[in-house]
C-alpha cells in the first residue's frame, strides 16, 4: 500500500529441473506528484499574480530534493514552469530574478510534497524598479503658467492618476501643495487636477507622462490663479454735456 510498481506486479517465468531463478525482481516507489507555478510580471507590485499581469519567460527555477540534489529549469513563454515526477517529501522552490528586476515575492519557498499530489501554488512575482511621479499645485499670481519665486503652493487640492492599466489613484496636495504618487511600474500615465472651485488653469490641467523604470518625475507641476475678469468701456464725446452715450 502507498507505493507504485516500477516493473509488471506479475511475471510468467520457467524453472527448469534443479534450477535456481533469483532474477525474478520487482521495483516499487512511493506515489509521485509535481510542483510548479508561474513567474509573473507583478505590475502593481502586491505581490499578488492580478488579472492582466502576464508571465515572465525564460527565468531560472532551481528545486531542491529532500536528499539535497537540485534540479533546474527555466520558465517557458507564458512564464510557467514545472517539476514532475517527485517523490512525497519537503523540497525548496527558488528564484534568480533576471537583471532590472525586483522580487515582489520571496525568492525561494519551502514546500511539503504529499504523495500522488500536485502544488501549483509556488508563484514568484517580480516587477521593474519604481518610480515616482509628484510636484506641486502653486498659485500662479502672474498666469505664466511657470512657479515663479514667491508664488505659494496651494493645499488640498486633488490629483489624479491613471495607470497603464486604465486604474487610477488620488491624493491631495499638502499644505505646500506638493503630491506625489510612488511606487509605479514604468509606463505612460496621466496626471490631472481638479481645479478649486473661482481658479482657473494656467497651463493643462491634465499632462501625460511616460515613466522610465526606476525614474523619479518631480516636475508635474500645475498652475491655478483665482478666475479673472474684465474692466471696460468706452471714452466717449458727449457734445449735450448729458454724461450719457446718447447715438450719434
Amino acid at each position: 500500500p502507498g507505493t507504485n510498481p516500477t516493473t509488471p506486479a506479475q511475471r510468467d517465468v520457467t524453472l527448469q529441473p534443479g534450477e535456481t531463478n533469483n532474477a525474478i525482481d520487482f521495483g516499487l516507489r512511493p506515489p509521485v506528484g509535481t510542483i510548479g507555478d508561474r513567474i509573473f510580471n507583478d505590475l502593481n507590485g502586491n505581490g499578488v499574480q492580478d488579472p492582466g499581469e502576464p508571465g515572465i519567460s525564460n527565468v531560472t527555477v532551481t528545486l531542491t530534493l529532500p536528499d539535497g540534489s537540485t534540479r533546474t529549469t527555466t520558465t517557458d513563454n507564458n512564464g510557467n514552469y514545472s517539476f514532475p515526477n517527485l517523490p512525497p517529501g519537503n523540497y525548496r522552490v527558488a528564484i534568480a530574478p533576471p537583471a532590472g528586476l525586483t522580487p515582489t515575492t520571496p525568492v525561494q519557498q519551502d514546500v511539503t510534497l504529499q504523495p500522488n499530489s500536485s502544488i501549483d501554488s509556488a508563484d514568484f512575482g517580480l516587477r521593474q524598479p519604481a518610480g515616482t511621479i509628484g510636484d506641486t499645485v502653486f498659485n500662479d499670481l502672474n498666469g505664466n503658467g511657470v512657479q515663479d519665486p514667491g508664488e505659494p503652493g496651494v493645499p488640498n487640492v486633488t490629483v489624479t492618476i491613471t495607470l497603464p492599466d486604465g486604474s487610477t489613484r488620488t491624493t491631495t496636495t499638502d499644505p505646500n501643495g506638493n503630491y506625489s504618487f510612488p511606487n509605479l511600474p514604468p509606463g505612460n500615465y496621466r496626471v490631472a487636477i481638479a481645479p478649486p472651485a473661482g481658479t482657473t488653469p494656467t497651463n493643462p490641467a491634465t499632462r501625460d507622462v511616460t515613466l522610465q523604470p526606476g525614474q523619479n518625475l518631480p516636475n508635474v507641476d500645475f498652475g491655478v490663479q483665482p478666475a479673472q475678469g474684465t474692466i471696460g468701456d468706452t471714452v466717449f464725446n458727449d457734445p449735450n454735456n448729458n454724461g450719457v452715450q446718447d447715438p450719434g
